[in-house]
Order: structure tokens, then C-alpha cells, then sequence
């Protein structure tokens, strides 16, 4: 059986998504859990609700691109499995907030 850890870098790595060990467990501590502990059924709300925090800040991460190395994220993948799990744990999407807009200045020149 898979330790809750394991489980957790399973699911990062479908979204090629490498969480350092300590971002790992910060993540899995947050949540309440411990991550040599067997995962069963019943942590998974736990693990989709640690997703879902950590999730915004992984779509803040820019993709990387040097000399041979490059490293880019899916985020319309990423995005799609956040809102699946907003979904699945009957929480709304954020709404976005409107960004200012200038119509007309030019009474200010």
C-alpha cells in the first residue's frame, strides 16, 4: 500500500509538477497528516482539500527556459483538475477581481 506521500507525488507528477521535499511536507502537515502514514480512502478529501490550497501558488510559478533545459507547466491542465476538485468538494470557484480601466483621461491633460 502507498504512503500518503506517495500518493501526494503521484498526483503532482500526472501535471509534471516536482514539489521539493520540504514544500512536500509543509503541504502534507498542513493538512493535518502525516506523511509515512498508508493512505486510505479516508484521507483523500484531506489530500484534494491540500490540493486546492496549494494549487494558486503553483500556477504562479513561471516556466523555465535555459540553454538546453526548459520547463514548462500545463496550466490549462492544472486549472481544469483545480476547478474538478473545487467541484468535487462542493466549494465555488474564486471570483476574479475586475482590474481598473481608464476610459477616458484626456480631461485630466
Amino acid at each position: 500500500m502507498a504512503t500518503i506521500q506517495e500518493v501526494v507525488e503521484s498526483r503532482l507528477n500526472r501535471y509534471h509538477i516536482e514539489l521539493d521535499a520540504v514544500e512536500l511536507d509543509v503541504m502534507i502537515a498542513n493538512a493535518g497528516l502525516a506523511a509515512a502514514d498508508i493512505y486510505t480512502s479516508a484521507h483523500d478529501v484531506t489530500i484534494k482539500t491540500a490540493f486546492v490550497s496549494i494549487i494558486p501558488e503553483l500556477l504562479l510559478m513561471p516556466d523555465v527556459s535555459d540553454e538546453g533545459y526548459s520547463r514548462k507547466w500545463s496550466r490549462e491542465s492544472i486549472i481544469a483538475y483545480y476547478k474538478i476538485l473545487r467541484s468535487e468538494l462542493g466549494l465555488d470557484m474564486p471570483t476574479e477581481t475586475a482590474q481598473p480601466t481608464i476610459k477616458n483621461a484626456s480631461n485630466f491633460w
